[in-house]
């Protein structure tokens, strides 16, 4: 299956992928490629392929991916620290290979997204699709890939950027 996603760091895979030793990606309405080096998603690199528009940039380091209701690749997290705000230290971030129609109440209307918010959220923030609770948000995640036969990630967020 295609992944919607933007072509960089070149010629590497996208965050599916399960042999590729770099666990590093950003996702705003499409993931980019994995990169071994967090430096590889920069300012420069979001400006010449990620369009401006209401969105945010999250930048991310994969712990998790589950296909069908199934954990298939685990990594260790490595405890390191990133520069990133107190509002997202610790956050997780749970990403799907398809989009997903989800209701907002406060907004009056479904999103479709790759990114999976938290059930029971009342809008699309960023913040709705922040897990505090690992084990919570793998849950949720397993029953949602059994559910719509798709594919998740979950990551841990090392920083958010708004791009307009």
């Amino acid at each position: 299956m295609e992944i919607d996603k933007y072509d960089f760091p070149k010629h590497n895979p996208n965050p599916f992928d399960q042999e590729f030793n770099g666990n590093y990606f950003a996702i705003a309405d499409k993931y980019s490629n994995l990169t071994e080096n967090l430096s590889e998603l920069n300012f420069n690199a979001f400006n010449e392929n990620i369009p401006t528009g209401y969105k945010t940039i999250v930048i991310c380091e994969r712990n998790l991916i589950i296909e069908k209701g199934d954990v298939i690749k685990q990594w260790i997290d490595n405890n390191e620290e990133h520069e990133t705000s107190d509002e997202f230290k610790g956050k997780y971030y749970l990403t799907s290979d398809i989009k997903h129609s989800q209701f907002m109440p406060e907004w009056n209307r479904n999103i479709d997204s790759l990114t999976i918010c938290k059930p029971n959220s009342q809008n699309g923030s960023l913040k709705s699709a922040c897990w505090n609770d690992y084990k919570e948000c793998e849950k949720y995640a397993l029953k949602i890939s059994r559910e719509k036969n798709c594919r998740m990630i979950i990551s841990k967020i090392i920083d958010t950027i708004n791009w307009h």
